[in-house]
């Protein structure tokens, strides 16, 4: 019984940790960084409930939703939107001509090519960076 107690408060400890890393001031990336990590580079965005998305960051601003690839003859590369930089080193983006809906700011995880995209509540999606525009793998 011990033994069980001991294992429960571990992995509660455990699991505390990594949600304390979540978004942390220090994993922040600068502006700087922002504007190296996301023009012309396809964001391969997920949820912590499964959803999957990949969208292209050309330079200009415009925003493209990957699909199957600009040449796919049934579900093509499609521009949803416009993102932008903000003001304290966010990222923002309007899907639909909306008024901007979405805004993060965006945190490096250590020890990984995983980037989080963190709103006023926290930890939103979990992302790689592909260069180019290219495909995730998961469309």
């Amino acid at each position: 019984m011990k033994k069980m107690i001991m294992l429960g408060i571990f992995l509660s400890a455990g699991m505390a940790g990594e949600v304390a890393a979540d978004c942390e001031p220090t994993t922040k990336l600068s502006p700087t960084a922002l504007t190296t990590l996301l023009p012309g580079n396809t964001v391969c965005a997920q949820k912590a409930n499964g959803d999957k998305w990949q969208e292209f960051h050309e330079p200009s601003g415009k925003l493209f939703d990957y699909k199957k690839g600009p040449n796919d003859p049934i579900d093509p590369t499609k521009e949803l939107g416009i993102w932008e930089f903000a003001s304290r080193g966010q990222i923002c983006y309007r899907y639909g001509g909306g008024a901007f809906n979405y805004c993060y700011s965006i945190h490096k995880v250590p020890d990984q090519e995983l980037y989080q995209f963190c709103n006023t509540n926290g930890l939103d999606v979990t992302a790689s960076i592909v260069p180019g525009n290219n495909g995730c793998g998961f469309n």
